[in-house]
């Protein structure tokens, strides 16, 4: 091609940034099952984001309990650290209550913990949205029933413009949204933590998912 005096291809490549990855988010890890043996309990999950290593000082979410990591181990057994994407099994230094929906998070950049999720909501049913609608809200390992208390804005999916949200939300439209939530729960904004920002609506009667969300911080609730 003598019309191309660029770089090539090799150059362009090594000249390339490398991505602000999982890895480097705050440590966010959802207890999934905790495991009982002779003198010790394991709190067992996949790393959302972030590393762990022995001597981290961890908060458990929702209770706010701090806590400090005394053993790490992975597939390959005990270690010293692990990485976003790792399955683990961390031991803590103290007693303390954990369940399976509990998380365990960087305790110097923990999530947000409320019952007000401000979101924005694909919505994947036949069914209408309907406000005052009562749903489960799935969150990595929690589930909890929420109430759709406002549908605040709709965005056009041909032109991307955001509208007063008041008219049929049905399949496929994307629409901004607060719900409130019985019990606490801790999540990130989305922009920031896609993994630990990210959860569904189901349906309680026919156990459907009928939306996707990505929770966003407004500042209230």
């Amino acid at each position: 091609m003598p019309w191309y005096d660029g770089p090539t291809l090799l150059e362009t490549l090594e000249s390339l940034q490398p991505a602000n990855t999982a890895s480097a988010l705050p440590f966010r890890l959802p207890v999934q099952l905790v495991q009982r043996t002779a003198g010790e309990r394991a709190y067992l999950g996949r790393i959302q984001s972030g590393c762990v290593r022995i001597g981290d000082e961890l908060i458990v979410l929702p209770s706010e309990r701090r806590v400090t990591v005394s053993g790490v181990r992975t597939n390959g057994g005990a270690s010293g650290a692990a990485l976003a994407g790792d399955s683990v099994a961390l031991t803590l230094a103290e007693e303390t209550d954990i369940g399976r929906g509990d998380l365990l998070a960087d305790a110097e950049q923990p999530p947000r913990v409320s019952q007000v999720v401000d979101a924005t909501l694909i919505w994947l049913s036949a069914q209408p949205l309907v406000e005052g609608g009562r749903y489960l809200l799935k969150h990595a390992a929690r589930t909890v029933r929420a109430k759709l208390t406002a549908a605040t804005e709709r965005v056009d999916v041909q032109t991307l413009a955001v509208l007063p949200a008041p008219g049929r939300i049905g399949l496929n439209d994307i629409v901004r949204v607060k719900l409130a939530v019985q019990q606490p729960v801790a999540i990130d904004a989305y922009e920031k933590n896609r993994a630990a920002g990210a959860f569904i609506l189901i349906d309680e009667s026919t156990n459907h998912t009928i939306a996707g969300g990505m929770a966003f911080i407004s500042g209230r609730g």
